[in-house]
């Protein structure tokens, strides 16, 4: 099967996974998905490594790096039905962020289209800090949808809370629905409590992984107290928890964030 037929198949099951999911599911099951969280933490949690060896263990579906396939048909869906950018809240139709995506792929050899595309699937936690190996690089508790000159903008810079940052400061640091970034750090205009929590995660799901002077969990911990968890990540949660089997932590229980973070709050 040639590469671009490949393609085309890949392209008409993502469409086949979004008309599906939209038209039989509700956005977010309140009742079922309290009834799936209380069976996954049903063996209790004493300490942070139960809990470490609960979201490995039931990490049983590693799925490959494919963001057409499984981020933007129904994980990343807005009430609305949209898809929004993470860090700039530019809304879009998810039927075209899988085609755009399947159409870059397509055109792989060609350099010039690298950042045409509507949107770029956003690691919140850089790959570059994890060597791009899986089962990180597929996990979809942290891929988001992003604009592609804010994916650039923030790269792999971490987080940082700027003093003199404010969204209409217009500062020559700041593009307009981005963030600042400065000094190799970088400050989202939007999203502060979703990169929070699934950071976070991040980290208690891959203990050791990535160089802990890369993250300020104590900022990160800020940042998820002071933006509360949103129905937007409520639906990612249990939507990822039903394609690779684990949970986010810091989505179901947000009070004890604290708890958790553990050694990891510097």
């Amino acid at each position: 099967m040639t590469h671009i037929r490949m393609l085309a198949l890949e392209l008409d099951a993502a469409r086949k996974i979004h008309l599906a999911m939209t038209s039989e599911r509700p956005y977010y099951d309140k009742d079922r998905d309290n009834e799936l969280k209380a069976s996954y933490y049903s063996g209790g949690i004493t300490n942070i490594s139960e809990l470490q060896q609960l979201l490995e263990r039931t990490h049983d579906h590693r799925l490959p790096y494919k963001p057409y396939r499984y981020v933007y048909p129904w994980v990343d869906l807005q009430e609305n039905g949209q898809i929004k950018s993470l860090y700039s809240g530019r809304a879009m139709s998810p039927l075209e962020a899988i085609e755009a995506d399947i159409r870059l792929l397509q055109a792989a050899d060609d350099v010039s289209l690298a950042g045409e595309g509507l949107l770029n699937c956003e690691h919140v936690v850089p790959q570059s800090w994890f060597r791009k190996q899986e089962p990180m690089r597929g996990d979809l508790h942290h891929l988001f949808a992003c604009e592609p000159g804010c994916n650039s903008r923030r790269g792999n810079h971490p987080y940082y809370d700027f003093l003199d940052y404010t969204p209409e400061a217009g500062v020559q640091s700041v593009i307009a629905g981005c963030g600042k970034q400065e000094d190799g750090r970088f400050e989202p205009e939007y999203g502060k409590g979703i990169v929070a929590r699934a950071t976070l995660y991040f980290l208690l799901r891959y203990p050791g992984v990535i160089d802990s002077s890369h993250v300020d969990s104590k900022l990160l911990l800020e940042w998820h107290y002071r933006f509360p968890v949103t129905l937007y990540e409520q639906h990612r949660n249990l939507a990822v928890f039903e394609l690779q089997g684990n949970r986010n932590p810091f989505i179901d229980f947000p009070e004890i964030a604290e708890q958790w973070a553990g050694s990891n709050a510097n």
